[in-house]
């Protein structure tokens, strides 16, 4: 099954017919997303998360690729450097983690793709990776 990590907004009104969700939800495909709400409100946290999507074959897929507010993460190993990315690559990562207000400063092109994963999952939802309802980001996502 082809799937690949994406951020995409939370959507949304809260209400029973109109749940919190991510926004890759709609399209029909299978999906897992880190999501924290405030336990007052129950409104979302960020307005962002971080997703997993899969289906069948590429092509179910490629609608919600190809929404503009959907990011797909670059197709690689987890333990891929920064440093074999492109340019345009880094800035999805990079954006994605400081909408959630992870501190970048400390990536380097050594760091590891899944040091950022991780950094924004846990940013959105604290304890993610650890949580085994999640998914396993030491899979490979384009695989």
């Amino acid at each position: 099954m082809p799937k690949r990590l994406v951020t995409c907004p939370v959507i949304g009104t809260g209400t029973k017919r109109d749940q919190y969700r991510a926004k890759v939800a709609d399209y029909g495909i299978a999906f897992i997303a880190a999501m924290n709400n405030d336990p007052v409100t129950g409104a979302p946290t960020h307005t962002f998360t971080l997703a997993m999507i899969g289906a069948p074959t590429l092509a179910e897929l490629q609608p919600a690729m190809n929404d503009p507010e959907v990011r797909v993460i670059p197709a690689a190993r987890m333990d891929d450097p920064l440093s074999s990315f492109t340019v345009a690559q880094r800035n999805i990562l990079r954006d994605a983690a400081l909408q959630v207000g992870v501190d970048t400063s400390g990536y380097t092109g050594v760091t590891p793709l899944g040091t950022v994963i991780r950094d924004i999952g846990n940013a959105i939802q604290p304890g993610f990776v650890e949580d085994a309802s999640h998914f396993d980001i030491n899979v490979i996502p384009g695989g």
